[in-house]
């Protein structure tokens, strides 16, 4: 089929069958690129990639995928537990000083105060990125069932390169306010950080848009549209 459909060298253009991108995966230390709806693909999970502004829903869609039956690579949780290694720490205070470190441990007031700046924000993003890109990688080589990507910036980190099929969850500024107060946070300074979200550009990259403004049961009816292909590795 790879060779019927004349692949090589063609990642992210159009399969002529279908007019989804065709993807390129490593097999065995080998690339290799395939349609993945025309073209079965046994050596791996289907991987969905959930993406959004700040309190869109990503982590209320990846978990309703959990329940049923996903494995969830949660980049915020990994960037978490990245925080607090030693090495991570040094990095941290080479880029922003010592102050970014307060009893040990990162100071999260500082650093979301810190990443208000592009340029802070683009030196952290560029070091944690590659960590989180292998992470992200090894996380589905071994997982075990279909595999949920929840990662704020998908396409910044590159990460859409593991997937198969990108979902953007997007809700207006009002409600994903509301969702950060709720939880007794600052609105304003990570609605600040999160001003830079190339919103229009993932509109014109991801698989589907779905609207989180309507409630948890409109946000479900929409997510159950989403079908796994034949042919990958757990149906």
């Amino acid at each position: 089929m790879q060779n019927f459909l004349k692949v090589y060298g063609k990642e992210h253009t159009p399969c002529p069958n279908c007019l989804n991108l065709f993807h390129k995966i490593k097999i065995g230390g080998r690339g290799t690129t395939y349609c993945p709806y025309c073209q079965e693909n046994p050596y791996r999970p289907f991987v969905i990639g959930i993406t959004g502004p700040i309190h869109s829903g990503k982590s209320t869609a990846s978990n309703y995928f959990l329940k049923k039956g996903f494995v969830i690579f949660d980049a915020d949780k990994e960037v978490a537990n990245l925080y607090k290694q030693e090495v991570i720490k040094k990095h941290l205070i080479d880029l922003f000083g010592k102050d970014v470190i307060n009893k040990n441990e990162i100071d999260k007031a500082k650093l979301t105060h810190l990443l208000q700046d592009k340029n802070n924000k683009k030196a952290l993003m560029d070091y944690l990125y590659p960590i989180l890109y292998k992470k992200a990688e090894e996380f589905i080589n071994k997982a075990s069932s279909n595999v949920i990507l929840d990662v704020p910036l998908l396409y910044s980190s590159h990460l859409d390169n593991l997937t198969d099929f990108v979902i953007l969850i997007d809700s207006n500024l009002e409600n994903r306010k509301s969702r950060i107060e709720k939880e007794g946070r600052d609105s304003i300074s990570l609605l600040k950080i999160n001003a830079t979200y190339p919103l229009n550009f993932v509109k014109k990259k991801a698989s589907i848009i779905i609207d989180n403004d309507q409630g948890l049961l409109n946000l479900y009816k929409q997510l159950d549209l989403i079908k796994i292909p034949n042919g990958y590795k757990y149906q």
